[in-house]
């Protein structure tokens, strides 16, 4: 029977390893999505893919205290998801307490 140490080693050599292999898969995915991003834009022919078009656009004024430090332009494409879009204006029309506008938030989903 193996000591307790020897044991332990060889579980700490499998764990460095199969970190060490999460690693190098990882940086192959990175890699590959560098590659696609590289040629994403382009169709066949050279052609550039069309954008999605922005149908709708909201902003947030973002205060801290009293201060005015800037606004949050964000652009909806009402043709890609129309629904979503729509509501996301709706709320941000919405007055005060009713929709965005005075509300506190943290994070933006």
């Amino acid at each position: 029977m193996l000591p307790v140490r020897a044991i332990l080693a060889m579980k700490v050599v499998a764990s460095a390893t199969i970190l060490l292999l999460l690693v190098a898969y990882i940086q192959s995915c990175i890699s590959r999505q560098e590659e696609e991003n590289a040629g994403q834009g382009r169709l066949q022919g050279g052609q550039k893919e069309q954008q999605p078009r922005v149908t709708k656009r909201v902003w947030f004024d973002i205060v801290i205290g009293e201060k005015e430090v800037g606004r949050i332009e964000i652009g909806l494409f009402g043709d890609i998801v129309p629904e979503t879009a729509e509501n996301f204006y709706q709320l941000a029309l919405k007055p005060a307490g009713q929709g965005y506008k005075g509300s506190k938030f943290h994070r933006v989903i």
